[in-house]
């Protein structure tokens, strides 16, 4: 399925390796083939401001903090990654199941109580599917949960403009923490930094942490 236009423009092509307009431009037709509802030019402008996000990234590294906090502005990556999801969920068939945990976990927040859920990672984009889903019920939940992050989605410049939208508690998974062997310690102490943050957050109460 082929573009209005070409996706990896020569001045695109300047900033991103070969390999990587490859990978992209195999994600767009993937991705296209999985919203066909949409036109053509709709499905183009969504994925163009994607690589235009990932370019800006590219030129301009983002340092994430040990607690990253979403940003809204100037630019709202957070409804950025909603909107890019979003034609990949089908809202009118999905159910959520559970509403009264979904309650007691409100009540809980309210009253200045932390929330921790611990999931079976299920994809990438879980964090926008859970807003989503949550959009009608309390948005207010998703917009503040904080996602536990591995060094992945802070680090490949195509999980980046998702990750900037969400609250992160940024880690090294034990995956990753003895490699290379000269940076464990570095990776150790920023895990123990990290720790530290949970707790001050933990303290302070009503906070919702969602470890996958």
């Amino acid at each position: 399925m082929s573009s209005p236009l070409p996706l990896i423009t020569e001045e695109r092509r300047k900033i991103l390796s070969p390999k990587f307009a490859h990978v992209l431009q195999e994600f767009y037709e993937s991705y296209s083939r999985a919203v066909l509802h949409l036109s053509a030019e709709k499905k183009y402008q969504i994925f163009t401001e994607l690589i235009d996000l990932i370019v800006q990234h590219i030129q301009h590294p983002h340092s994430f903090d040990i607690f990253h906090q979403s940003v809204r502005q100037p630019f709202d990556y957070y409804q950025f990654g909603l909107d890019f999801i979003r034609p990949l969920v089908d809202l009118e068939l999905s159910k959520i199941f559970g509403l009264n945990h979904l309650q007691a976990i409100l009540d809980q927040l309210k009253k200045g109580e932390n929330v921790i859920l611990l999931a079976n990672h299920q994809t990438e984009p879980d964090p926008q599917i859970i807003s989503l889903l949550l959009q009608t019920l309390d948005p207010t939940l998703a917009t503040e949960m904080i996602f536990i992050a591995g060094h992945r989605v802070v680090s490949d410049p195509l999980a980046i403009p998702m990750s900037l939208g969400r609250n992160l508690l940024c880690i090294y998974s034990k995956k990753h923490i003895a490699y290379p062997p000269e940076e464990k310690a570095k990776k150790i102490l920023h895990n123990q930094r990290t720790m530290k943050k949970m707790s001050e957050l933990l303290t302070q109460g009503g906070r919702c942490i969602y470890v996958a």
